[in-house]
């Protein structure tokens, strides 16, 4: 703090100073404040982990290493940058860690926007993730602001370049990063863009009283309209997009759903008198919803696979289905056949909870996601040395899911674990058929592997 109250004084020092403040001498007060911000920069993030590069203590390693993990991105340049990183210790071996990680999911992850699923990130994804989550009050005013700037009106040039400049950088680096999940990756910008908003309504109030009047409409709407969807907030979308019960139908992820309404779902099923249901839950798995008292029993989910959880799901289901948001638009597991629960997405909820929860009633076929009960059945059996069994479960998986890739990867995997690789060859090319032929651009992570073990059997 000291330091940088120094800084604060020196450049007003050279502000102040007439005749003395030669571009030279102001570029070398910027560069020692660069210097010393990134050095206090450098310092807190190694003191978080405790001013330790190793990311394990007692000699221990990641699994997988750093370098392997380095080299699973797909960018050259980024893995020349991140082994010179690690190779001087620049950076916490946790930290370079992550940054892999993020690069990597960002070459796969996909995308959720207007209803549709992207394979990859999208460049307008934060824009328009923008435009819908934010009130109304707040877009005006940075559309007059935006005007005022443009006419001349607001001529507190530095200040609007403070305002303005850190948001828009943030925002390109936010749009060319191809991880599109959540408008918590822009949250940083919200500040600068709220003081903006406020110094354009202090400026047309200052010009005319008249505005007071809007400017005290405006704020009363902002608080009635961020109220109104209490205790919900993460479901929140602006009133000329429907307002946060339609939020699902534009966005998914943590801009509807985080699997937050728990609470909400057992109230709800104790009013109803439910005590027989299903849910397919988006975070089912690091959180558990039994934990809450709620009594469904749980189907599949990325989360579930994820983390190798076992269940037994049934080939269709009767009754009341509880389907959170995020795993109703589909977009992790991928469009149309490549989702399970894409039979839910043709259907009218019979009630909404906490805008994120979806309640359905009738008879549902989700022979894929019972596919993928068994696959994961047989994936455990087959770590377990026990071949004769996970072939039974996998032939299961295969038959629910003919057309699915992975339970045709499955026979194929388990039928080389029996020697028998001649018999797992169409299995095989089967699968790699369907991965380049459904949906492909969301398959691709099957080609090489396939590939691969064709080439080796």
């Amino acid at each position: 703090m000291l330091v940088l109250l120094s800084l604060t004084e020196i450049f007003r020092k050279g502000e102040t100073e007439e005749g003395t403040d030669s571009v030279g001498k102001r570029a070398g007060q910027l560069a020692i404040a660069f210097v010393v911000i990134s050095a206090i920069a450098l310092t807190t993030l190694r003191a978080v982990y405790g001013f330790r590069y190793a990311a394990r203590g007692d000699g221990l390693e990641m699994n997988p290493p750093l370098a392997e993990s380095i080299h699973h991105m797909s960018r050259a340049r980024d893995i020349r940058l991140l082994e010179t990183v690690a190779r001087y210790h620049l950076l916490p071996e946790s930290y370079i860690y992550g940054l892999a990680d993020v690069r990597i999911m960002s070459d796969y992850y996909t995308s959720y926007l207007f209803g549709k699923i992207y394979p990859h990130g999208i460049w307008f994804y934060f824009p328009a993730a923008f435009a819908i989550k934010s009130t109304l009050p707040l877009l005006l005013l940075l559309g007059l602001a935006a005007g005022m700037i443009a006419t001349g009106r607001l001529r507190r040039w530095r200040e609007v370049l403070f305002l303005t400049i850190p948001p828009a950088v943030h925002l390109a680096v936010a749009m060319s990063a191809g991880m599109n999940i959540g408008l918590r990756h822009i949250l940083p910008m919200y500040p600068f863009l709220y003081v903006l908003a406020g110094g354009a309504a202090a400026k047309l109030m200052e010009n005319s009283r008249k505005w007071i009047y809007a400017v005290a409409a405006l704020i009363l709407f902002h608080v009635i309209t961020t109220m109104r969807v209490f205790p919900a907030y993460m479901a929140y979308t602006n009133e000329l997009w429907g307002g946060p019960s339609q939020t699902y139908k534009y966005l998914s992820d943590s801009n509807v759903d985080w699997g937050q309404q728990l609470k909400s779902t057992k109230t709800y099923l104790e009013r109803k008198g439910i005590q027989e249901c299903w849910f397919i839950y988006f975070a089912e798995g690091p959180v558990r919803m039994k934990d809450y008292g709620i009594p469904c029993k749980p189907l599949v989910t990325i989360g579930t696979l994820w983390l190798d959880e076992e269940l037994d799901v049934p080939p269709s289901v009767d009754g009341r289905v509880l389907i959170s948001a995020g795993t109703l638009s589909g977009f992790e597991f991928g469009p149309g056949p490549l989702n399970p629960y894409e039979v839910f997405k043709h259907q009218q909820p019979t009630d909404v909870i906490d805008n994120g929860v979806f309640v359905f009633n009738g008879h549902f076929e989700i022979p894929l996601a019972a596919s993928y009960s068994h696959a994961q059945k047989a994936q455990f059996l087959l770590r377990e040395k026990r071949p004769e069994e996970a072939l039974a479960e996998a032939q299961q998986a295969l038959a629910l899911a003919p057309d699915a890739v992975k339970p045709n990867v499955l026979v194929g995997d388990v039928l080389v674990a029996l020697k028998r690789p001649d018999e797992a060859r169409p299995y095989y090319e089967k699968a790699l058929t369907l991965a380049k032929t459904v949906e492909p651009d969301f398959q691709l992570g099957w080609v090489d592997a396939l590939q691969a073990k064709l080439n080796t059997k």
